[in-house]
Formats: structure tokens, C-alpha cells, sequence
């Protein structure tokens, strides 16, 4: 099992293109620029188990992908890496 995990703060560098490793052309990607790494890593199990991220849509997707977070989720998670 692949433990995932947040382990930095990242910003969008290029919006949606299509992915040139899908030869069928079906979905898209972002290119993303690092900005900072967290104090500690949020893991997934973590984020689910937080009942306050319960309507992330990170967790509402059939695999994880760029998503949208909203300000009390941005909080919660700064909160459970320790910043």
C-alpha cells in the first residue's frame, strides 16, 4: 500500500493541458512550482480520519488529482503539519 501524503505547499505554473504521457488524450495536467516544504507531512489516512475534512473534494474524487481547498480546509491541514 503507497502511503500519500502532503509534504509541501505548491502553486499552479501552467493551467490545464493535455497530458503528453496519455496517448489516448483523455486527461489532462498542470505543471506546479514548489514553494515551501511543511514543518511535517499530512497523510492521507490522516486528512480522512479529520472530520473536518470530510467534504474535501480531494476525497470526493475517484482518484486523487488537483482540487480545489477551501480557507477552513487550508487551516486545518496547516494546522496537522504543525504550522
Amino acid at each position: 500500500n503507497i502511503g500519500l501524503e502532503i509534504v509541501a505547499i505548491i502553486t499552479i505554473s501552467q493551467e490545464h493541458f493535455i497530458d503528453p504521457t496519455d496517448e489516448k488524450a483523455r486527461f489532462v495536467a498542470v505543471k506546479v512550482k514548489p514553494l515551501r516544504k511543511l514543518a511535517q507531512s499530512v497523510t492521507l489516512k490522516a486528512i480522512k480520519a479529520n472530520p473536518k475534512l470530510a467534504e474535501m473534494e480531494m476525497l470526493r474524487q475517484s482518484r486523487l488529482s488537483v482540487a480545489p481547498v477551501r480557507a477552513t480546509e487550508w487551516k486545518e491541514i496547516l494546522k496537522m503539519a504543525g504550522e
